[in-house]
């Protein structure tokens, strides 16, 4: 709403206007009607970069990740998310450690994840993912408990310490991360396929792996190789419904799919782009 009153600011014609009818009626003098249509001109050149940014503010605000709990994982996280180009902010009870996440470069917010009022500050959206890592299972499990049954959020991840507050997350519709199925395929991918397993983690700064979703109707229908693709970027896995395949030159891409690709920032950014249709 802000972001459109900066773009309907800008009236220079109806200005100008006004002020040569004033200037005709004798109403302001010829000094003032220069000053008025030179700040309708600096209001007319403001006013759609203001929108620009305060717009893109609000969409890096909605995509943005919410991490309850400032520990290692969740910092680590939220550098990782910064890189991709994703906002997310940080919420911690303890102020020392708040100040040293603070001091990290990263968006924090200081206050008790259990507070329901916490989330209203940071103004949490129904898109937003909220990845609860504490530390502490019965602290997370009630956290996980407010979320859905009072806020009714959705999109909840989060890491149970046992069998029974894996089962507790599970039956609200969290997330569950298995630690010990994370960990055994980190070390498959260690001894099948280290180069590849090395590749993704050693240059995890210069190359990216992301879903995307093929919502634009310029490429719905149309064959891979018709579609311009920036070089450095690769598509790995196309998932159509319940089905995968490994796209190829002749794959026609419908809308709803999802493809795994990989590849540089730019080309990430190229591709999302073409798949969109933004």
């Amino acid at each position: 709403d802000l972001a459109g009153g900066f773009l309907m600011a800008s009236r220079l014609g109806l200005v100008i206007a006004a002020a040569f009818v004033g200037m005709e009626l004798g109403v302001i003098t010829p000094g003032m009607n220069t000053v008025l249509i030179i700040m309708a001109i600096i209001t007319c050149v403001l006013s759609p970069l203001l929108y620009n940014i305060i717009f893109k503010q609000k969409a890096i605000s909605d995509e943005k990740t919410v991490i309850v709990g400032g520990s290692s994982i969740g910092v680590l996280l939220s550098r990782r998310l910064q890189m991709h180009g994703r906002s997310s902010v940080i919420i911690e009870r303890n102020r020392e450690r708040y100040e040293e996440i603070k001091a990290k470069g990263l968006d924090a917010f200081y206050g008790d994840g259990t507070n329901v009022k916490v989330y209203e500050r940071i103004g949490l959206k129904k898109e937003n993912f909220i990845l609860v890592f504490t530390g502490q299972g019965p602290v997370d499990e009630a956290i996980c408990q407010m979320l859905r049954n009072e806020l009714f959020h959705e999109r909840i991840i989060s890491k149970p310490e046992n069998l029974k507050e894996e089962i507790a997350l599970r039956n609200l519709g969290v997330d569950v991360i298995d630690s010990r199925l994370v960990i055994a395929a980190t070390l498959e991918n260690m001894i099948l396929k280290p180069t590849a397993h090395h590749a993704l983690i050693d240059s995890f700064e210069n190359y990216i792996v992301e879903d995307l979703e093929v919502i634009s109707p310029e490429v719905d229908g149309r064959q891979i190789k018709e579609i311009h693709l920036h070089k450095d970027g690769m598509l790995m896995l196309l998932t159509r419904g319940h089905e995968k395949q490994v796209p190829h030159g002749d794959t026609y891409l419908r809308k709803g799919d999802r493809l795994t690709v990989f590849g540089t920032a730019t080309a990430i950014d190229q591709i999302r782009q073409k798949m969109s249709g933004k």
